[in-house]
Formats: structure tokens, C-alpha cells, sequence
């Protein structure tokens, strides 16, 4: 009956993948895990009941993915810090409102779609990061080449050079732990290494006062 209620709440918004047991739900889980937007679990089931699914989801990593809303009768303090233990992320207690399960579930799945997308968020700000930080240097080198006598060519030998030597210290010499994230920084840093050539103008600002002080002590 709880299961026949709560497809009635959902079905309008989501495809329903129903368990009459804890097998069956792992089962269910480990065949559509990349496509499941939470999973509502009772704790008493025949078989293996709500915690044992929990403790499974945690060991082989379907907790990562899948969010989990325990829907219990029971109704003790030591029940929702076990299931919360386990990785649930929510509990909703039976007899249940059907708004607010609805709110609260919604509220889940939103809240996992972003922790999934923050990983992909955080490498696409850190890659335009990288991008600046490029740009920047090839700048800082534009003025360097041209307010030096080195050649044109000069700052890009010599990213050049750096990144194949530490190529070859990489390989050669794992103990000093490079690897290519590392290479390609330091080789862009080379870049810079001519920076002190760089002489930029400097404007001296004199006070009209102190200019007529001076060519009256003259």
C-alpha cells in the first residue's frame, strides 16, 4: 500500500522502479545506478531489511550517486542516527504527508544533481584559471622579448627546453615526483625568467611647491 501511495505521488515526474525486498532493490540499483534520481527504502523488509541496503550501497559505492530517503515507522532516536550513519539522506516517518514527501524528495535529488556536477563546475573554472594564467605569461613574454635583445624566438626555446628536461627527470627520476600537471607549470614559469630585463617607464610626480622651492634656492 505505502509503495501504491507513493507511485501515485511520483509517477507524473519519474520513471518508478519498485523492490519488494532489499534484494531486490540492490538488484535493481546495480543494473540502472546511472540513471536512478533517488531511492525511497523502507527499513522493515523481508529478506534483507533498509540498513543491510545501506550498508551495501556504502560498500560498493552506489551511495556516491544514488541518494537515499529512508521511509520508516520507526520511531526512536537510535533508528534515524543508524540510518543517517549508514548514508541516508533523508528520513520520512509513516504515517507520511504526501506534500511533504514530495518537497523533501525533490529536495534530495536536486541537492545530488549538484554535488555530481560540482566536480565538472570546479575543473571548468580551474581549465579557464589555466587559461588566464597562460595568457598572462605569453603577455609578460611579449614584453620581455621586446624590450630585451633576445630574439623573438628565445622565450619559446626556452619553455621548450625546460619542459623536455623535466620530461626526462620525470622519467628517469621518479623520486622527484613530477608529473605533467607540474611540468607544464614550471615550463610556463620559465617563460618569465627574463623578467628583470623588463625596464618600465617611471613617471616622477613633484609638487608645484616643492618645484618652486627649489629654483628660488637657485
Amino acid at each position: 500500500m505505502n509503495r501504491a501511495i507513493l507511485r501515485s505521488l511520483f509517477q507524473q515526474d519519474y520513471n518508478i522502479l519498485e523492490a519488494e525486498n532489499g534484494q531486490q532493490g540492490l538488484m535493481l540499483l546495480n543494473h540502472y545506478k546511472d540513471t536512478i534520481a533517488a531511492m525511497l527504502l523502507d527499513i522493515v523488509m523481508p529478506g534483507r531489511n533498509g540498513y543491510e541496503v545501506l550498508n551495501d550501497m556504502s560498500v560498493s559505492g552506489l551511495l556516491e550517486i544514488v541518494p537515499v530517503i529512508v521511509i520508516t515507522a520507526e520511531d526512536t532516536s537510535e533508528s534515524e542516527v543508524r540510518a543517517f550513519d549508514l548514508g541516508a539522506s533523508d528520513i520520512v516517518k509513516k504515517p507520511f504527508e504526501s506534500s511533504v514527501v514530495r518537497r523533501r524528495v525533490n529536495n534530495v535529488v536536486e541537492l545530488n544533481r549538484h554535488k555530481l556536477h560540482l566536480e565538472d563546475l570546479v575543473e571548468e573554472q580551474a581549465s579557464r584559471l589555466r587559461e588566464s594564467k597562460a595568457a598572462l605569461t605569453d603577455a609578460l613574454s611579449s614584453v620581455i622579448e621586446h624590450r630585451s635583445l633576445e630574439s623573438g624566438q628565445h622565450v619559446l626555446r626556452i619553455r621548450m627546453f625546460t619542459k623536455i628536461l623535466l620530461e626526462d627527470v620525470m622519467v628517469n627520476y621518479p623520486e622527484y615526483g613530477l608529473d605533467n600537471r607540474t611540468i607544464n607549470l614550471i615550463a610556463s614559469a620559465s617563460a618569465l625568467h627574463d623578467i628583470g630585463k623588463s625596464r618600465f617607464p617611471m613617471l616622477s610626480l613633484t609638487s608645484p611647491a616643492l618645484s618652486q622651492k627649489k629654483n628660488s634656492s637657485r
